[in-house]
C-alpha cells in the first residue's frame, strides 16, 4: 500500500468520525484499498406553488432581501410572505441569516430552470 493511500485512508476515517463527509459515497473499483469518492448529485427541487415561484423569482431578481422588502416587492402582506418563506426555509430552498433571506445556492440552477420552464424571464449568463 502506497503512502498516499495510507494517508488518504487516515484522513478519510478522521473526517468520517467528525461527520464531515456525510452524503459522499466511497466506491471501490476492485478492492477496498483504492477508494474513489463520487460527486454528490444535486437534490431534487420540491413541487413549487405559483406563489412560491413568484417569491423565488423576486429573490433572484433583487438578490438578498429582508422579509419586509420581499413582501413589498411582491405587493403582498408581510404575514403571508413570511408564512411562505417559513415553508421554503423548512424545505431548504431559502436560507436566512439574521434578517436576510436568500436562495440556497445548491438549488439555484434548478430554480432557474423551473422558472424558465414556467415562462419567467431568466437571462442566460
Amino acid at each position: 500500500m502506497a503512502a498516499r493511500e495510507i494517508a488518504f485512508g487516515l484522513l478519510y476515517e478522521e473526517a468520517e468520525d467528525r461527520g464531515e463527509i456525510e452524503g459522499v459515497k466511497i466506491e471501490s473499483k476492485q478492492d477496498e484499498q483504492n477508494p474513489i469518492a463520487q460527486t454528490p448529485g444535486l437534490p431534487n427541487l420540491p413541487d413549487l406553488e405559483p406563489a412560491d415561484q413568484y417569491l423565488l423569482y423576486s429573490l433572484l431578481m433583487h438578490g438578498d432581501l429582508t422579509n419586509a422588502a420581499l413582501a413589498k416587492s411582491l405587493g403582498d402582506l408581510e404575514s403571508l410572505v413570511h408564512a411562505r418563506v417559513q415553508v421554503l426555509r423548512h424545505e431548504g430552498i431559502i436560507e436566512q441569516r439574521e434578517n436576510i433571506l436568500k436562495i440556497n445556492p445548491i438549488y439555484y440552477p434548478r430554480i432557474k430552470s423551473e422558472l424558465a420552464a414556467n415562462n419567467f424571464i431568466i437571462t442566460r449568463s
